[in-house]
């Protein structure tokens, strides 16, 4: 009877947010006309909104408040490091926002670097976040629906639930692009506000005696989080963190779709770094820390205790539950768009005169790659029992390695355009290769460094593109 009361609830807390949105994007009616429309919004989003958009696309549930929740639990408020250096990095491309926002309109990030080092090397790019924002965005739906392995559910009944999951994103995103998204999104961040502070507030009421680690938050030990996930483990979090925004083609659109009026690219980024500090940041972490001493918690199964610890307080319960699941779609909409982006003007190499041709290819990758990147992930971690946590570092170090050129074409610097090319793929394929040759041997300690080898590579040969433009 108590197992089929919290599936009850479940189901209306998953349904909650889907039909919410779906609602939202209905009643407002409004559907893209034109690829500039459906991607970008016009570039007539304000600061506010802009913030809306920056703050959905940090806040997941699986890579964020599961993540952080697990960094309370075993490292303490130590955690709090790697999201100071996430909020870092909205403070670091701040100083080039504006240049961003003018240089991307209608245009993506594999664009700019293929105008400087042509078609091969912007191909490659859009390749690498495809498959990356694809994989990813798998990653987030199967990492959060493992708060519901209290259930015990059949592998089918998983992927199916998740495949219902990654339809609603799929469809209130393809419905109206990134204007359509806005509504829901906003919704979504203020059910995932209010869903954290309220598990914080349950958790402390809950277990009192942990309340005073909080205070913890005033002094974080470095020291306790290289203990933790070990010096590589540290070193790739805190620099991809700070660098994530230079080569996150979601968060060059978010840039792109924002005005440049009175610098709303630029309050925009700061803004949503201060919220993302306390939520998912403080909060999540909190989280980890309250459950610690609770008998039967372990660092495995945090979210799945709170979902029993929650199932006594039906209406607590939804509020809570609705909102982590809200975090999840937000998350997974920003991955959808890019993605649709990316595919439809690098790949197939469509133009804004081709907006028809355009908007059908978008709306048909965006359920495609809903359904795949739901579909692999769960198959991959049900049946290949390959580590959830590991395929992250798989999929962001190809990411990475853009970093260094992209950071060459906003400073200015020329570097020769066949010598840019050759880092560009070399630094994705080094990452890469390197990542999947750790995850198939097991080599857990050379997985940490995967993505700053795939970045030194790809430094190192764009210093020499720089030297070699200098002397020629």
């Amino acid at each position: 009877m108590a197992l089929m009361r919290i599936e009850i609830l479940l189901a209306a807390s998953v349904a909650l947010p889907i039909l919410l949105s779906i609602g939202l994007t209905l009643l407002r009616k409004y559907q893209s006309h034109s690829a500039n429309q459906f991607f970008y919004a016009g570039g007539t989003l304000n600061a506010r909104w802009g913030a809306e958009l920056f703050i959905s696309t940090s806040l997941a549930l699986g890579n964020a408040v599961v993540y952080f929740a697990y960094l309370g639990y075993i490292a303490g408020a130590s955690g709090i490091w790697f999201q100071i250096a996430w909020c870092a990095g909205f403070v670091f491309i701040a100083f080039f926002a504006e240049r961003i926002a003018a240089r991307v309109r209608n245009r993506t990030i594999h664009s700019v670097l293929g105008e400087a080092f042509g078609t091969r090397a912007a191909q490659v790019a859009a390749l690498a976040t495809v498959t990356g924002f694809t994989l990813n965005l798998g990653w987030e739906l199967v990492a959060g629906f493992s708060i519901f392995s209290v259930l015990n559910l059949s592998p089918w009944v998983s992927v199916v639930c998740i495949l219902l999951l990654a339809g609603g994103a799929a469809f209130y995103t393809a419905h109206g692009g990134m204007r359509g998204n806005l509504l829901p999104n906003r919704a979504f961040n203020i059910m995932s506000y209010v869903s954290l502070v309220l598990l914080v507030i349950f958790l402390a009421l809950q277990n009192s005696a942990q309340t005073g680690q909080l205070v913890s938050f005033f002094y974080p030990s470095l020291n306790s989080l290289v203990v933790a996930v070990g010096l590589g483990g540290v070193l790739t979090n805190i620099l991809f963190s700070i660098l994530w925004q230079f080569v996150d083609m979601s968060g060059w659109q978010n840039l792109a779709a924002t005005t440049t009026e009175h610098k709303a690219p630029v309050r925009s980024l700061l803004w949503s770094s201060l919220v993302l500090l306390f939520i998912p940041g403080v909060a999540g972490i909190s989280i980890g820390m309250l459950l610690r001493n609770i008998s039967g918690v372990t660092a495995d199964n945090l979210l799945p205790s709170v979902v029993t610890l929650l199932s006594a307080h039906p209406i607590l319960f939804v509020v809570i539950i609705s909102g982590l699941i809200a975090a999840m779609l937000s998350t997974i909409d920003g991955f959808l768009l890019a993605s649709a982006n990316t595919i439809v003007q690098d790949i197939f190499g469509l133009s804004e005169q081709e907006s028809e041709k355009g908007l059908k290819i978008a709306r048909t990758s965006i359920v495609l790659l809903a359904l795949l990147g739901a579909t692999i992930v769960f198959f991959l971690n049900t049946y290949a029992k390959i580590n959830l946590y590991n395929l992250v570092y798989v999929t962001y170090s190809a990411q990475l390695a853009l970093f260094p050129a992209v950071m060459a074409i906003l400073l200015g610097k020329k570097i020769h355009a066949g010598v840019g090319a050759t880092a560009l793929i070399a630094g994705i394929f080094g990452g890469l290769g390197v990542a999947l040759y750790a995850s198939f041997t097991g080599l857990s300690d050379l997985l940490t460094w995967a993505p700053l080898i795939g970045l030194a590579i790809s430094g190192l040969l764009v210093v020499a593109g720089w030297f070699k433009a200098r002397t020629t």
